[in-house]
């Protein structure tokens, strides 16, 4: 079985409003093409930017978890 295949049977399981954010996803991602060419995705990763303090990284599960809130941390 394909991919392409695998992935039309997963979307033939979905409701009309499942499939209606999975094209806004879609369309939203970049796969359509909108990446230069020869740019794969650790060189996208490695451009995203996040804002936020400067422990962040070191308390994402609470974030997560949303035991605490970037926006009490902010200026």
């Amino acid at each position: 079985m394909t991919i392409r295949e695998m992935i039309e049977e997963e979307l033939d399981k979905l409701s009309e409003d499942r499939l209606v954010d999975v094209l806004q996803m879609v369309r939203s991602s970049g796969l359509r093409g909108s990446s230069p060419a020869g740019e794969g995705i650790m060189a996208r990763l490695r451009g995203i930017r996040i804002d936020g303090p400067a422990y962040f990284s070191e308390n994402l599960d609470d974030y997560l978890a949303g035991e605490k809130r970037i926006e009490d941390h902010l200026p």
